[in-house]
């Protein structure tokens, strides 16, 4: 259910999954979708009977855990999750899932979970538990819960601050933002590069010829490769839009992301051609993987390059 849209943007939705559940009297979930692209989430959950209680997260993307397993972080995103401080849990994190587990019987749980989209992105969540009330902080912004006889609603009036006198405070320090890693183009002889692209050619000529058609990343778009001309001019689709374009006056950066599509399809020739592009355009990291399974003549070939 969209409640409404929050100052500044954000928008506030809430859903009763109750009847989903057995034993349980009431299990809610509030949610903040936050103009920073921050998604919070405020879950409170209530048994029939005290009860051990757990809460699991099961993301799209692989995570690993930091901080006692109360934070994940993966290669696109990261996850935070602090409970009531009034609760003793044991967290169990995996690379596809992170769970909260009560340790005794308990006749209610809360927990807030807030998720950033980018790893980049440092996100710091504060919050207050207290007997009427739930204080949020994230990222700036602070958002209110009071408790009403229908359980937690939000409340919009209050300008929330995250120290309060009547409240427990329990505080994870925020997750450095994982620094992106610096990359450093290789530079190499013209006469090199040019050798390398009539390779790359050829090998895109040669599946052509065997009815495979790549694909690859161009000017923001993801083209098929559908055929390449005796004059070099290549012809790409992308849904509906087709286009052609001069081999030629492909960059380095263009046949680094060919030589990427010709190795989903082809063999050791396009595997050489992939880490010989990842290691001009600085990744080496993608080179070494892609060198691993090369035989070793091909391997002690592309050192010989760089040397």
């Amino acid at each position: 259910e969209l409640c409404s849209e929050l100052d500044g943007g954000d928008v506030y939705l809430i859903s009763n999954a109750t009847d989903c559940y057995n034993g349980l009297k009431l299990f809610r979930r509030h949610v903040i979708v936050t103009t920073k692209g921050v998604v919070i989430v405020f879950d409170e959950v209530a048994a029939q009977s005290p009860s051990k209680m757990t809460l699991s997260w099961h993301p799209a993307t692989a995570l690993r855990g930091t901080e006692n397993g109360a934070s994940l972080v993966g290669s696109k995103h990261m996850m935070q999750l602090v409970t009531d401080a009034d609760q003793s849990l044991q967290y169990e994190n995996s690379s596809k899932a992170l769970r909260v587990h009560t340790e005794a019987k308990v006749p209610s749980f809360r927990a807030v979970t807030a998720m950033a989209p980018d790893y980049s992105r440092q996100l710091s969540l504060d919050v207050s538990y207290g007997s009427s009330k739930v204080e949020i902080s994230c990222l700036g912004k602070n958002y209110v819960f009071k408790m009403t006889k229908n359980g937690y609603q939000y409340d919009a009036k209050v300008k929330a601050s995250i120290v309060s006198k009547d409240t427990k405070k329990r505080t994870k320090k925020p997750i450095a933002a994982k620094p992106k890693p610096k990359t450093k183009a290789v530079e190499l002889s013209e006469e090199t590069l040019k050798a390398w692209s009539e390779r790359c050619r050829k090998a895109l000529a040669s599946r052509l010829a065997d009815g495979k058609k790549p694909y690859m990343k161009f000017m923001g778009k993801e083209y098929q490769i559908t055929k390449i001309s005796d004059s070099g001019t290549l012809s790409m689709r992308a849904g509906s839009q087709q286009i052609s374009y001069p081999f030629k006056r492909l960059k380095d950066k263009d046949l680094a992301q060919l030589s990427l599509g010709l190795m989903k399809i082809g063999g050791d020739e396009e595997e050489v051609l992939a880490a010989f592009y990842a290691r001009v355009s600085g990744d080496t990291k993608s080179a070494l993987k892609i060198e691993a399974g090369l035989p070793k003549a091909e391997r002690e070939s592309l050192a010989a390059v760089f040397k």
